[in-house]
């Protein structure tokens, strides 16, 4: 019996450090898409991933990211700024071991924060120029 409870706890530990390397590996590899500027694979990658989990803040940072890329053609600072801030809720959530994984890419709550500031500043330009643009139709 013993030895069955000490296969199982094994067995469970395996299966969960192999699923999060797994899952690091994969966010790893949408943060390069999107450095690299392969928007299409990287929104894909953050989708499948989004899922699989919709409480993982490495993700929403990616799909911040994603958005808030004025090279990319799916640009809206309106919804990076949204996933900036879904960044941040389940950032200040999360065990402090997943917090380190995150902050070894580079994915703190400073810059979570300058990415939301930024991508807020962004979307009110985007709406002011909007609003400007209505008025000079009419």
């Amino acid at each position: 019996m013993k030895n069955a409870i000490i296969r199982l706890g094994v067995t469970v530990w395996i299966l969960l450090t192999s699923t999060t390397h797994g899952f690091t590996n994969d966010l790893d590899k949408a943060l390069r898409a999107l450095q690299e500027k392969r928007f299409t694979e990287a929104k894909k990658m953050l989708d499948q991933m989004l899922a699989k989990s919709q409480n993982d803040p490495g993700v929403y940072y990616g799909l911040a990211v994603y958005y808030a890329d004025s090279d990319n053609q799916a640009y809206n600072p309106f919804e990076a700024y949204t996933q900036a801030t879904l960044s941040q809720k389940y950032y200040a959530v999360l065990r402090e071991k997943d917090a380190a994984t995150l902050i070894k890419k580079g994915i703190t709550q400073q810059r979570l924060q300058d990415l939301q500031q930024k991508t807020g500043i962004d979307a009110l330009q985007q709406a002011k120029t909007a609003i400007h643009w209505i008025h000079s139709k009419k």
